[in-house]
């Protein structure tokens, strides 16, 4: 990816986006669109569609039919440990083995 390309990181605060952050910063990539929950809505259709619109990010981390280059989508379906304790927190994700099936 080009250092000078705008990024966008949708969940930014998250456990995965928080990461792409902090590894896109490391990397030297300066033009990052981060935007709250607050400032921007992307359950909200038109919100997110707009957003993207006027910003017109190289990358997306996390988007539906933005006419990006690249899409990278990651799905959270059975990544928490197969043993965990209810109810879940964030710290207790992969920490011990996955449930099976999902550990193809």
């Amino acid at each position: 990816m080009n250092r000078e390309a705008s990024i966008f990181v949708a969940g930014h605060r998250g456990m995965v986006g928080s990461a792409l952050v902090r590894r896109l910063q490391a990397g030297g990539y300066a033009k990052l669109l981060l935007r709250t929950r607050a400032e921007l809505d992307l359950l909200d259709q038109r919100a997110a569609h707009d957003f993207l619109d006027e910003h017109k990010p190289d990358y997306v981390f996390g988007a539906h039919l933005a006419g990006v280059q690249r899409l990278m989508f990651l799905g959270s379906s059975c990544i928490d440990p197969r043993d965990c304790p209810q109810s879940i927190k964030e710290g207790h994700l992969l920490t011990g083995p996955l449930e099976p099936r999902e550990a193809a």
